[in-house]
């Protein structure tokens, strides 16, 4: 049961950080900030988050940073350069 339990809690920690990122993208963001945020160690964080996301935190913010300059040259018809730029990449 209590393994349950702090799983869960890791669960909800980890899920801060994704809304983080995705409500932040387009600012600067480290692992070191995204642990901070969940409460963690990097190297806590990391594992947690890899096993939840199926990917390393980093990677995540990537492909969310990417997911977001091809929405923006798709609906608003930018450069690639100037939908990298929006994002951070």
């Amino acid at each position: 049961m209590r393994a349950a339990l702090a799983l869960q809690g890791q669960f909800g920690k980890i899920g801060k950080a994704l809304q983080h990122i995705h409500a932040t993208y387009a600012e600067p963001l480290t692992l070191t900030q995204l642990a901070m945020l969940a409460g963690m160690s990097v190297p806590t964080f990391h594992s947690h988050f890899k096993a939840i996301t199926q990917m390393p935190p980093m990677q995540y913010v990537k492909s969310v940073r990417l997911h977001q300059a091809r929405m923006l040259m798709v609906r608003q018809q930018i450069t690639a350069a100037a939908a990298s730029y929006a994002v951070w990449l």
